[in-house]
């Protein structure tokens, strides 16, 4: 009896246990707690984030000086004993130097340097924001197509179950013989489309899921069920076009970097020459037995002579870069004003459709019409190909109301893009 209890107890904790996991593992997701999961898990966005370290790490290198150099030199191993004036033998000795160096840079080289990558780590900083921005936009592009094909999904399964209702009546209505085959293959037909229809958007959510997870760092067995938001679209009478190439000119991460670039190009034009200063070398050296004297100690000083190289080209590189990325800035900076000017435009004749067609009082009806349409085939007061046709026009209704906001979520996510804001809502 105690081992009954005891194993009884062992499989209740075990199915808690196992209960738990299964409910830990089941998340439920909406944008916002998609796109925080999204910042602390996303491993390219991790990886990218790693490149500002690095340019720490070249910072404090460039800081450091160059290391001195130790040469041990004319070694003789064949120098014969030297004698005393009895001509006795004395103990061997041994030849050989030794010399110490240090460069030493008079040009402020190692600060040229290290503000050369300061300047690049600016710029890695807004690499990584403009990386952040498009991971976030596809991220948020993802959730919306997502959330897309779950209610045309809804909408296929709706009118899926209503063909089931329909194709049992008619296989019985077939049976006694009061309708003709012709009939009956034609709801079949219907049914094989909208079973067609529902497989392919399960195929397409599937890879979307995938994809989703793979940003978000979900494993592939977790079960993840993503909810809409209710949206409210800002109209676009509240936003003017000043205000939006404003704040895109202010906040795009490409138009800094660029603009960083300028400047860091600068700052290499002023490494460039440095490299042009020589330095010095000092060095410290010991030679024994290999002069006049047994012991001899010396000081040294080198210095390159900049006669065949004045580091010329690498000045005139640096120049030309500068001027390169002028240009491209400005083509940046004229590119963001037509995809603002494109964005609005198209914000504005999406949001304009939506509102016209959510309007519509019958479109608010559509439910309604379709219980009256499918009572009215069970009563033959209407033909199939009639009910047929009516069921696949609201579909169609349906789905363009769906892909129309579908779109304007678009519309909108790429307006926050370019302006690196969250338009209110």
């Amino acid at each position: 009896m105690t081992r009954f209890l005891i194993s009884l107890t062992l499989v209740a904790l075990c199915f808690i246990s196992g209960s738990a996991q299964t409910n830990a593992n089941a998340l439920k997701l909406n944008c916002q707690e998609a796109e925080s999961l999204f910042l602390h898990r996303n491993r390219s966005l991790i990886a990218e984030k790693m490149n500002i370290s690095i340019d720490d790490a070249r910072i404090a290198e460039a800081k450091v000086w160059d290391n001195p150099e130790l040469n041990i030199d004319d070694i003789n191993f064949w120098k014969k004993k030297p004698e005393d004036t009895d001509g006795e033998p004395m103990e061997s000795v041994a030849q050989f130097s030794l010399e110490l160096s240090q460069m030493i840079s008079i040009s402020s080289r190692r600060s040229k340097l290290a503000n050369l990558e300061k300047a690049n780590k600016q710029i890695s900083i807004k690499e990584y924001e403009q990386f952040l921005r498009e991971l976030k936009t596809e991220l948020r592009s993802v959730f919306a197509q997502i959330i897309y094909l779950q209610d045309y999904k809804i909408l296929l399964d709706s009118q899926n179950a209503s063909v089931d209702e329909i194709m049992e009546g008619y296989k019985k209505l077939y049976k006694n013989g009061d309708i003709s085959l012709n009939e009956l293959i034609r709801v079949e037909s219907y049914q094989l489309s909208v079973s067609s229809e529902i497989n392919q958007c399960n195929l397409e959510l599937n890879s979307l899921y995938s994809s989703l997870k793979s940003m978000l760092a979900i494993n592939a067995t977790d079960a993840v069920t993503f909810e809409d938001e209710q949206d409210n679209f800002p109209s676009p009478e509240s936003m003017s076009y000043e205000s939006l190439i404003n704040l895109s000119l202010e906040n795009n991460p490409e138009l800094e970097a660029s603009r960083l670039y300028t400047e860091y190009f600068k700052r290499d034009i002023s490494y460039q020459r440095s490299l042009a200063v020589p330095d010095i070398s000092l060095s410290v050296k010991y030679d024994r037995y290999g002069g006049v004297w047994k012991n001899f100690f010396g000081v040294g000083v080198g210095v390159p002579i900049p006669i065949l190289n004045r580091n010329k080209s690498g000045i005139k590189i640096a120049r030309i870069q500068q001027e390169q990325n002028e240009i491209r800035t400005e083509e940046i900076k004229n590119t963001i004003e037509n995809e603002v000017a494109e964005a609005l435009n198209n914000y504005t004749s999406t949001y304009n459709f939506f509102s016209s067609a959510s309007a519509k009082e019958s479109f608010v009806k559509l439910d309604i019409m379709f219980e009256r349409y499918t009572k009215s085939l069970f009563g033959k007061e209407i033909s199939l190909v009639e009910y047929i046709d009516f069921i696949e026009s609201i579909k169609e209704t349906k789905d363009i109301l769906i892909k129309t906001e579908y779109d304007l979520k678009l519309q909108l996510n790429r307006l926050e893009y370019l302006t690196g804001t969250e338009i209110n809502r």
